[in-house]
């Protein structure tokens, strides 16, 4: 309606660049779009908007949701060179997407994104498919990619580079020509501000050598064929590496998985390490691991997570043991291990902790899936004869989250308890430092006296 009492339009009325602001609050790219439609005047405001989110979850239009990447092509071509910040591409249509038309979101995503792109695939892919590649260069700071079992592949490291990127997540992908490839060059060489890296479910992955100076997190979870992970990182403060090196296929991507797995770590700055093994076959190479003079060069460690799961109705095997004896894993460790959570299931021998290691520092210890089995009281008396410093110990039969602070201050307020057990438990020796209590289905020790426990209120939860 256009006349002298026509309602005042204000919004139109702003500059571009605060109409571009606005539109970022929409971030859907349909909405962002039909703006288009209000007047002339916002005809072409769209194409500048700062971010763009193609989301088949967010998406009413039926119509629009089958042909999605239809959509994301004609919007990045009315675009043109336009830079954004951000782009979110989120794809799941029943029809195949061509390897060709994912490069080109990738070529401009990585000219034209200043901040993150996530792209994230949930089409169907067939054996003859080629790659998606990473283009040779790129300004983002931010790269995600889930490509639902795809090919992939890194440019290479002599001419790759990514100077602004701070943070990669790669994720359910498949990495081509993989045997005995190293898929750290891309890190080492190109990447010289990564600060992050995810690497999930990745298939293909055999070798990982990362040479860097400003990776922080190193995150990799279910890379069951890696072979070798060789990490030098003077600032690398958290590592987390779950069911890893545990596929025992012989011949599998035509490499033989006869041969020791190693996973050595340097990184003097070193404040969490979560590392968790997953057992699921036959005995198998046992994994070597090193964390680089830890006692000493680490000596901001606060947390240790140790995680056994060993799956049901499976052979395990003697290869299978995790070392926590003197010449294994807790040599390294034993100075700095603050917190130590374990996972009891069918343990025996799994899990062994030599008696003459002194775990110094140890103050908390959760152990979940415990059920009072003699192998267990063995473990729980090995933990009380090697640390004279453990203050809180919490043993689950469940497997939640388990949180200390509310444990302790409901002492004293129990209601019943599983008695047989309980007598079993205060007759371990060195246990008499302290008490047991049962609360809500837990058992807590604790050297702290019940009118003191509150002292302890912000304990972490585990």
């Amino acid at each position: 309606m256009d006349g002298p009492g026509a309602p005042l339009d204000r919004i139109s009325t702003l500059p571009d660049d605060l109409l571009h602001v606005i539109l970022t609050f929409l971030g859907d790219a349909a909405a962002v779009t039909r703006t288009a439609a209000l007047s002339r005047r916002w005809r072409h405001v769209w194409v500048h908007a700062k971010n763009l989110s193609f989301d088949y979850r967010d998406l009413r239009n039926k119509t629009v949701h089958g042909h999605l990447a239809g959509f994301v092509d004609w919007a990045l071509a009315q675009r043109g060179n336009v830079d954004m910040e951000s782009l979110k591409i989120r794809i799941s249509e029943q029809g195949d997407i061509s390897t060709e038309k994912i490069n080109e979101w990738l070529r401009y995503a990585t000219q034209h994104v200043v901040k993150s792109v996530d792209v994230h695939l949930r089409t169907p892919k067939t054996r003859q498919q080629a790659a998606i590649e990473l283009p040779s260069h790129g300004r983002t700071t931010s790269i995600s990619l889930f490509l639902w079992g795809r090919r992939f592949q890194l440019p290479s490291a002599g001419t790759a580079r990514y100077e602004a990127l701070t943070e990669l997540s790669l994720r359910l992908l498949s990495f081509t020509n993989c045997a005995g490839n190293n898929r750290g060059d891309f890190v080492s060489s190109c990447c010289p501000r990564l600060r992050r890296l995810q690497i999930v479910l990745p298939k293909g992955l055999l070798r990982l050598v990362l040479r860097s100076e400003a990776l922080e997190k190193l995150d990799i979870y279910g890379a069951d064929y890696l072979r070798t992970l060789d990490v030098i990182a003077p600032n690398l403060n958290v590592v987390r590496l779950a069911s890893c090196f545990h596929n025992r296929n012989i011949g599998a991507y035509g490499y033989e998985d006869d041969v020791n797995k190693v996973a050595r770590i340097v990184a003097p700055r070193l404040q969490d390490l979560e590392i968790s093994f997953l057992s699921n076959g036959p005995p198998g190479p046992r994994l070597e691991l090193d964390i680089h003079d830890l006692a000493t060069k680490c000596s901001g460690v606060e947390h240790i997570e140790v995680s056994l799961e060993h799956l049901e109705a499976r052979v395990i095997g003697n290869n299978d043991l995790i070392d926590l004896t003197t010449e294994g894993m807790a040599a390294q460790f034993a100075k700095d291990i603050r917190r130590w959570k374990c996972f009891c299931d069918d343990l025996e021998d799994k899990l062994k902790i030599h008696r003459s290691v002194v775990l110094e520092m140890l103050e908390d210890v959760i152990i979940t899936g415990f059920t009072g089995a003699d192998e267990e009281m063995k473990l729980v008396s090995l933990f009380f004869e090697s640390s004279n410093s453990i203050k809180c110990m919490a043993l689950s039969e469940t497997l939640g989250k388990i949180d200390i602070a509310a444990l302790i201050q409901k002492i004293g307020k129990e209601v019943e308890s599983n008695y047989t057990l309980l007598h079993k438990l205060m007759n371990i020796p060195c246990a008499n430092r302290g008490h047991w209590h049962f609360v809500e289905q837990v058992f807590v020790w604790t050297c702290y006296a019940t009118e003191k426990s509150t002292s302890i209120g912000q304990r972490k939860m585990y």
